[in-house]
């Protein structure tokens, strides 16, 4: 079969069809007066509509070659460049092929043939006109002596059809070697930037994108290469054409254009936010230097800490490729004043930033001290004249404001024998008990809870032993002194003082008002070790419970005010074992924190 004439391209387009990649593509038009015909392509044939001596073959726009095949003739391998066929999507060519059979020999002598087709990476396939022979290479068989054709189809993209003539003696052996042609080359490119994705004719190409070459059909073709990874959008892709002649090395040095800049921000104070265009850009806030692509920017520069004390900087910059950018700030701070006072002599005082959550003062002598504006947690420790620690005082600080805080410390505050601890005052009722549980703070030397009277008291042996107190003071008789759990039975209508202490010095509570008939909560910080003491709650079935509501931290353990589901009031419940379960064990156990708490039969919420 053979090609009548010059191809055509037809005025008319085909309808929207479109191949497996979602492309439109186009068609072939192929008119003869045989029957039979079937197609096959490098990217696959999309679909054929047969009619009577024509058929429309539809094959990707992109494509390259299409081989016609019919009963009785040589496969027709046509490469579309060369016969001057250019594939646009929905153009169409139209085609006319001719053949003639070739009359069978009728003769019955018969000679011995030996076939090879090279190279062997062509893969061929052939045909033997006139017998019905084909196969593969290499080829040996008994045949009738004869002149034949042998129509050569490589697999392969890389070589040519090929018709070679071939004449079978009788009674001899016809040595025949079928060298094809190659019609390859290969493309080498050279791209300084790494990794790279490069496109063949709009399809991705894995191969020539890692190994940066690759074997093609001559040719022409469309390649596009662009910056792979996080940084490609700072290069501008490379398209071109690219002519690959056979059998030669075509080699090609593309470079991406790099259209980036860089933006540096040198601002007073370093702790800034920056934003970009009104998006918070954290590398820039940080490094203070960030890749860009060239063009204009919309630049805000605010603190990080204390944003209404300070000023904000704002600039328009326009970054340039290959430059860098340098923007000088600085933003103004607004101050305020404050002097700490105290009535005792020697108390020291700490100031908390709310802001920062950092000590920025601490000291004896805090007087007309300048600080940015802001929210402050200011408290004061006269311990060493034995008195008890006062809650912290919140302070706000506007511009050009100045405040006085001042601790008054009085005898009620004063404890001669006991210092940095808490005591609270609780009076039993009828029918109350009182029942404790605390963990061991490991890294704590010597922790533990005392609970005092200033009378006489009736105790009951406790569940887990009992450790001797060091405290000795004959006003005061030691109730219990304990690492784990104890209960006992107090008095009636007995004053009772409850005294929290660490050997460190700090107290885990302050004080709280109210605290008739409400339930002590010790949090301690700290992971604890080992297994759980369990406590018998047999003996209190049916007593009724209510939790502290209010709850005071220590200012060393200020990440304690996040654990907001410890910080709550739950209501009391006839059934302590429910209490136990829902709200002891399973929130604070195995949150790993100690707890210390009292309940008694008449609980009072008011």
């Amino acid at each position: 079969m053979q090609i009548d004439g010059t191809p055509e391209k037809s005025p008319s387009e085909i309808v929207a069809v479109r191949d497996a990649n979602g492309r439109l593509c186009a068609g072939i038009k192929v008119i003869s007066n045989l029957e039979g015909f079937s197609y096959d392509s490098y990217n696959g044939i999309v679909r054929v509509d047969k009619k009577p001596g024509q058929d429309m073959v539809y094959i990707s726009s992109n494509e390259r070659v299409l081989e016609i095949f019919c009963s009785g003739y040589e496969p027709l391998k046509i490469i579309l460049q060369e016969v001057g066929i250019i594939l646009n999507p929905k153009d169409v060519w139209v085609i006319k092929i001719h053949g003639e059979i070739i009359e069978e020999l009728s003769s019955s002598k018969k000679g011995h043939i030996s076939l090879k087709i090279l190279p062997e990476e062509a893969h061929a396939h052939f045909k033997i006109e006139g017998l019905p022979v084909e196969g593969k290479s290499p080829y040996e068989a008994e045949l009738i002596a004869g002149k034949y054709k042998i129509f050569i189809n490589p697999k392969s993209p890389f070589y040519n059809n090929k018709v070679e003539e071939l004449t079978i003696k009788e009674g001899e052996t016809t040595e025949k070697v079928v060298d094809l042609e190659d019609i390859s080359g290969h493309l080498f490119i050279n791209v300084s930037q790494t990794p790279i994705k490069v496109y063949i004719d709009g399809e991705f190409d894995y191969g020539l994108s890692t190994e940066r070459q690759k074997r093609l059909v001559r040719g022409e073709y469309k390649i596009r290469v662009e910056k792979d990874g996080e940084d490609s959008k700072f290069y501008t892709p490379s398209e071109e054409t690219i002519k690959i002649e056979k059998r030669e090395e075509t080699k090609k040095t593309i470079n991406l254009e790099d259209i980036s800049g860089y933006l540096e921000i040198n601002c007073t104070p370093k702790d800034i936010k920056a934003y970009v265009n009104g998006e918070y850009d954290e590398e820039l806030s940080f490094k203070f230097r960030k890749r860009l692509i060239s063009g204009k920017y919309d630049i805000k520069i605010e603190s990080k800490y204390h944003v209404d004390s300070y000023s904000k900087f704002y600039h328009t910059v326009n970054v340039e490729k290959g430059k860098t950018e340098i923007i000088r700030g600085e933003l103004i701070p607004e101050y305020g004043t404050f002097t700490v006072t105290s009535n005792v002599n020697g108390t020291i005082f700490k100031v908390i930033d709310l802001e920062t959550n950092k000590c920025i003062l601490t000291g004896k002598d805090i007087n007309e001290e300048q600080v940015l504006t802001g929210e402050y947690k200011v408290s004061a420790d006269a311990s060493s004249n034995d008195y008890i620690s006062k809650p912290p005082k919140n302070i706000s600080i506007q511009s050009n404001e100045e405040i006085l805080v001042s601790f008054k410390f009085t005898n009620e505050d004063k404890v001669e024998y006991y210092k940095r601890f808490l005591i609270d005052h609780y009076k039993i009722q009828e029918g109350g008990c009182f029942f404790i549980y605390n963990l061991w703070i490991p890294w704590f030397s010597e922790p533990r809870l005392c609970f005092l009277n200033g009378k006489n008291i009736t105790l009951k042996v406790p569940l887990i032993g009992s450790q001797y107190s060091f405290y000795k003071d004959i006003r005061y008789e030691n109730l219990s002194s304990f690492w784990y759990v104890s209960t006992g039975q107090l008095n009636l209508n007995q004053d009772y003082w409850f005294i929290e202490y660490s050997s460190i010095g700090v107290g885990l509570l302050y004080r709280s008002d109210n605290f008739k008939n409400r339930v002590i909560i010790n949090l301690n910080y700290s992971a604890t070790y080992g297994k759980y003491p369990q406590p018998r709650l047999d003996n209190y079935k049916g007593k009724k419970i209510c939790l502290v509501e209010d709850i005071y931290y220590h200012p060393e353990f200020s990440d304690m005010e996040n654990l907001e589901p410890y910080n709550r009031k739950i209501n009391y419940s006839s059934n302590l074992e429910i209490i136990f379960e829902k709200f002891i064990k399973k929130t604070f156990i195995q949150c790993g924190v100690g707890i210390t708490y009292m309940f008694t039969s008449t609980p009072d919420l008011t």
